[in-house]
């Protein structure tokens, strides 16, 4: 979602929703309200601040770091994980 410009400055970063339009931030609640508006089920993996909205908006949150504690206080469901491998466990458990 990010581009990725080497220049004479350093690097120029510029984030894009997935309709190609530059977003200064809510990046990814652009991408969670798109794959929802497309039918998709999203599951939400996430560690801090920024990942509250979309965490909002999903139908499943995997959360570590402070993300568990926003969720918690927003009262938003969630499953703690330590590592990847755990969400891959738990997700092939859904079947």
């Amino acid at each position: 979602a990010s581009v990725t410009e080497f220049t004479p400055c350093g690097l120029s970063v510029q984030h894009r929703g997935p309709d190609g339009k530059v977003l200064d931030d809510e990046v990814k609640s652009a991408y969670t309200d798109y794959f929802r508006q497309s039918g998709y089920r999203v599951v939400y993996i996430g560690d801090g601040h920024s990942d509250i909205e979309s965490a909002r908006k999903s139908d499943s949150v995997f959360a570590t770091g402070s993300l568990i504690d926003y969720c918690r206080k927003e009262d938003i469901p969630y499953t703690p994980f330590d590592d990847f491998f755990q969400v891959i466990q738990i997700m092939e458990s859904w079947e």
